[in-house]
């Protein structure tokens, strides 16, 4: 592999830290701290854990395919559940997944990302993206990478601390 075909070992690294505080945070989450909200919040534990899933499957597809499509690795369900324009406090009860199978779906993202990265080289993620949405249009592929990577630990964040507020609530 020559220089300018090694993967981006930086992307790796942030990936490798947001994910890996990501999957430690939540490993421990019940089901009643994954719903549970304190007054004046309107996203719980499972919608952030759900956001950061579908968040960077859309941001590595946008990146990969250039596309407004859906990815198919998006279970059937989660974009309204979880996207960025969802209001999960009109959403029934039982519509939601379980933690353990958004902790699954983590896991398995995980992997699937880290075959992604691995593939991407400074000449791909340096090209501009085709995704239409205008935020993003032109802007190098990396960016938008880093953003999902971004978001992720802002909303690992916010896990953390609804946690806190729970412990301390309980």
């Amino acid at each position: 592999m020559t220089a300018s075909k090694k993967p981006d070992e930086s992307l790796m690294i942030i990936f490798h830290k947001a994910r890996g505080a990501t999957l430690a945070i939540v490993d421990d989450v019940t089901e009643e701290q994954a719903r549970w909200l304190p007054n004046g919040e309107v996203n719980h534990i499972l919608w952030h854990a759900g956001h950061i899933f579908v968040l960077l499957e859309r941001c590595v597809f946008a990146a990969t395919v250039g596309s407004d499509e859906m990815p198919s690795t998006i279970p059937q369900g989660w974009w309204p559940l979880f996207g960025w324009n969802s209001q999960p406090w009109t959403v029934a009860a039982t519509a939601w997944p379980t933690m353990a199978i958004m902790r699954q779906q983590l896991a398995e993202q995980t992997e699937r990302l880290e075959c992604d990265l691995a593939s991407f080289d400074d000449a791909f993620l340096s090209a501009p993206i085709s995704w239409s949405d205008q935020r993003w249009l032109g802007r190098p592929k990396r960016t938008v990478i880093l953003h999902g990577f971004y978001d992720e630990l802002l909303h690992t964040g916010q896990i953390m601390q609804l946690k806190r507020v729970y412990e301390a609530a309980k």
